[in-house]
């Protein structure tokens, strides 16, 4: 199940929150994601279509990640 759902009436926005220390660096290549994970991308992917296809509008969905500032 997604962390943060926010409804009203047909509209939805779905966000999933992420617990893992993240180093932000880019990866070497084209295509590369550096240390995001693609099955996190798969599990968010999931659930927006889930409540696409259960008839909800879709306005926003994303990965949310923790931040740490030095």
């Amino acid at each position: 199940f997604p962390d943060i759902v926010m409804k009203k009436d047909n509209k939805v926005m779905v966000f999933d929150a992420k617990y893992k220390r993240m180093k932000y660096y880019k990866g070497l290549g084209d295509g590369a994601r550096g240390d995001l994970d693609r099955s996190d991308f798969f599990q968010i992917h999931t659930y927006i279509s889930y409540y696409k296809n259960s008839g909800y509008e879709v306005l926003a969905g994303g990965l949310l990640y923790p931040m740490e500032t030095t």
